[in-house]
């Protein structure tokens, strides 16, 4: 009974989500009613030249290479499109429909289904009365033809021709056609509990092979499934270009986990085609050598993004998704290492909510916005539930793959997408439809993940590591080259597999025991095989300190004037060396100068000391163009140190320190100072744009002080009227206004800049003791 209770529970709270969406599923259908997106779901034909594009209703538009045609109904009068009842089907790369008016009569109906022939350019539609009294009388608008029917009626558009067909011919076409695309279709079957995942398999076979992936990579990636001889052959000129521009001198973690992967299958395949892959494995060698010694950091648990390798040689410990999805995807690591590094995900990528239990994933938190280095990807958000499910943390990986799956394939105006861009980017919204890289990623985040089917010709074996949510009783997937089926009895896991590789493969079932800890069953070479396993017992969470979990943002600076104390006002004219235009040409402070008063300027009550011609800035840079550091001397005591600064910052210098600011005591000891992007350090010509999803900084922001219009506010953008979230550009760029704390029993002798960060400029403008 409980058992019974859950599962209504269950099916209730799915129909509840699928009201929510545009499209729900129905078995292996996605389907809507009244639907009213326009051309939005393709039907493919014999090439990517030829195809339908369906809408939510009966209008398409046929397309063949750079002409088309266009297509609606009129029945009876009534216009298909602005039917009382319009029911949309998709469902094996066809679109059909269920179409009723009350002028028809109470139980009238028009079926319509359309289907692309696969081998000509033609495209067949099969339209079936029922219930009507008598003949019905079709209009083709814009063909300006027309004709009559009883019950079934065929319509070919031939190339870009129509023309009607006999009953008799028509119907023996559409069956053929109707058949040839539910063989398409079957090529991944999968059937799960869940009736938002079960339509993906059809709907990846059906757009698989006519959106197809040319990359090098996802053609290694195939190897792995068919040792093809006479296909690493032909691959062969292609792959070594292609590792011409793989090289271990960039310290950058997606750049040498492809290199060591890349350069690994080359120096296999070279042993099966009888060439010498030594060189490939010394350079695989090398490339995970400097992962594990250059970019693995222990404290933290993951991959630095990049190494610089200049400057102070600091790694950038705030990496995006790839590199934490490639080095676990390309086996560059050990399980422990990828079961560590995906915790890194869940504390610090922004997580956007798709229902109230999932949420997508942003490329990376880094700030200010720069394309293609802080948006909301589906092709990476299916990377990362793919490293999920390889790291062993299977619910995890289930559930960021579903929200992404609803996300492009039910709330989204194309049923079954596989987009470019998600519409929780909020710079570009919802861009593209299936695309070869997400309809890719997301074939393996299913086939490699969930089902965890991971075959390696070069080794002769193909690993199973089921991904399967640890409520699921029972799974299945067929596929051209395995199946399996997965069910639970009391607690036995049963595993049936039959396999169909061209050449056999050992199949290995692992088992994962949780916290990167795995057991491997071995099988054998055998087409079809059983394992029967006792649920395992998984080792429980264990809490791995890190000394960087402690780190907060940093709200240092931003603190609200007091008046309580006396200002000394700190003369930095012997010291200025740059124009605070010089930073950039995008600044221009000719307003700001006009507010100064004999050297005198008051901006939040606080007064600071700067010239109104000349230079009026002391800048700092690691690079050639400024000192790569500065010493103000100072005297006296103070609690509080008001300082008036500009400079540079930038995507790549995100989450971490591009310069400190040290106040040396005459005892010797110091206080700092961290500028941090984009805690307390913004770009002199932009403002930060915050959501608080994609895009977070802490509270409270610095006052920041508008160059060109003399403002001052700590949301300097809205405060100017300024709208956007790409570019915030701020007239004539911004200083901004920071407070350093002091320790007023010690006595001052100097303050110091030191910038941290390469292409980044720190300077001082004003400096006020208080």
């Amino acid at each position: 009974m409980k058992r019974i209770l859950a599962l209504l529970l269950v099916l209730t709270s799915c129909w509840n989500m699928a009201k929510s969406y545009q499209y729900r599923p129905s078995g292996r259908a996605l389907v809507c009613v009244n639907g009213d997106n326009r051309l939005t779901r393709t039907l493919y034909g014999s090439s990517v030249d030829y195809r339908v594009q369906t809408s939510d209703r009966p209008f398409f538009v046929v397309f063949q290479k750079n002409d088309y045609r266009q297509l609606s109904f009129r029945l009876n009068d009534v216009d298909l499109t602005s039917a009382n009842y319009c029911l949309s089907r998709y469902q094996d790369g066809m679109r059909s429909y269920e179409v009723k008016h009350p002028s028809w009569g109470k139980k009238a109906v028009l079926r319509i289904k359309v289907v692309v022939d696969q081998n000509h350019n033609r495209v067949v539609w099969r339209l079936r009365a029922a219930n009507f009294d008598g003949p019905v009388r079709l209009e083709l608008p814009h063909q300006k033809a027309s004709t009559e029917f009883s019950e079934d009626l065929y319509l070919c558009c031939d190339h870009l021709s129509f023309s009607f067909l006999t009953v008799q011919k028509g119907e023996i076409l559409f069956d053929q056609l109707e058949d040839d695309m539910e063989l398409l279709a079957s090529a991944i079957t999968i059937n799960t509990p869940d009736i938002y995942i079960n339509p993906l398999g059809n709907a990846l076979s059906v757009v698989q092979g006519k959106v197809k992936d040319s990359s090098v990579e996802n053609m290694l990636w195939n190897l792995r499934y068919d040792a093809d001889r006479s296909a690493m052959q032909r691959l062969w000129p292609s792959l070594t270009s292609y590792l011409e521009t793989l090289s271990t001198d960039d310290l950058n973690t997606l750049s040498l986990t492809k290199c060591y992967w890349a350069n690994t299958i080359a120096a296999r395949m070279a042993a099966m085609i009888g060439k010498d892959g030594a060189a490939y494995y010394a350079k695989a060698d090398k490339a995970q050598e400097l992962l594990s010694s250059q970019l693995w950091m222990q404290d933290k648990g993951c991959w630095a993004e990049r190494k610089d390798q200049s400057g102070l040689m600091r790694q950038h410990t705030s990496p995006a998704l790839w590199s934490i999805y490639a080095p676990i995807d390309y086996e560059a690591c050990t399980p422990a290492q990828a079961y560590q590094a995906t915790k890194y995900i869940d504390k610090e990528i922004p997580h956007i909510p798709v229902t109230s239990e999932l949420s997508t994933l942003a490329t990376s938190n880094w700030m200010p916005y720069t394309q293609g280095m802080n948006n909301v990807l589906p092709t990476d958000v299916m990377h990362t539930a793919l490293a999920y499910f390889k790291a062993g943390r299977n619910e995890e990986g289930y559930r960021l793959m579903k929200a992404n799956i609803i996300d492009q394939m039910y709330d989204t105006d194309t049923p079954a997408n596989f987009g470019k861009v998600s519409k929780y980017d909020v710079v570009n919204g919802a861009q593209g439809r299936d695309n070869a890289e997400c309809i890719s990623a997301s074939a393996r985040v299913l086939t490699e993940g969930l089902y965890g089917i991971r075959p390696n010709v070069f080794e002769g074996r193909c690993l199973i590591q089921p991904g399967f949510p640890a409520s699921w009783d029972s799974a299945s997937i067929h596929t051209p080259y395995i199946d399996y089926r997965f069910r639970r009895q009391g607690n036995l896991l049963i595993y049936d597999v039959t396999q169909h590789f061209s050449k056999a493969q050992q199949i290995v079932l692992r088992v994962n025991l949780g916290m990167g800890e795995y057991r491997d069953i071995e099988g054998t070479r055998e087409e079809h095989q059983t394992f029967t396993i006792a649920e395992p017992r998984k080792l429980p969470e264990v809490y791995m300190y890190s000394s960087y979990e402690e780190e907060a943002p940093i709200t240092e600076g931003s603190d609200e004037p007091t008046f309580e104390k006396k200002f000394q006002q700190v003369k930095l004219a012997p010291y200025y060396n740059a124009d605070v235009k010089d930073i950039s040409p995008e600044v221009e402070d000719s307003v700001f100068r006009q507010q100064i008063i004999k050297e005198q300027v008051l901006l939040m009550g606080i007064p600071f000391l700067s010239p109104a011609v000349g230079q009026n800035i002391i800048c700092t840079s690691l690079s050639d163009r400024f000192p790569h550091q500065a010493m103000i001397p100072l005297k006296g005591r103070a609690s509080r140190a008001w300082m008036l600064l500009a400079g540079t910052t930038n995507t790549q210098e995100s989450r971490m320190v591009n310069g400190v600011i040290i106040a040396h005591y005459e005892d010797m000891t110091s206080d700092t100072l961290r500028l941090v992007n984009p805690d307390n350090w913004c770009p002199i010509e932009q403002d930060y744009y915050i959501d608080n999803y994609a895009f977070q900084a802490p509270q409270p922001r610095p006052y920041r002080v508008s160059l060109g219009t003399g403002v001052v506010s700590r949301n300097l953008s809205k405060a100017l009227g300024i709208r956007g979230k790409s570019d915030l550009k701020l007239p004539g760029g911004a200083a901004q206004m920071l407070c350093m704390s002091l320790d007023s029993s010690k006595k001052l002798v100097a303050l110091e800049l030191c910038p941290q960060s390469n292409d980044v400029t720190i300077g001082l403008m004003a400096l006020t003791l208080q």
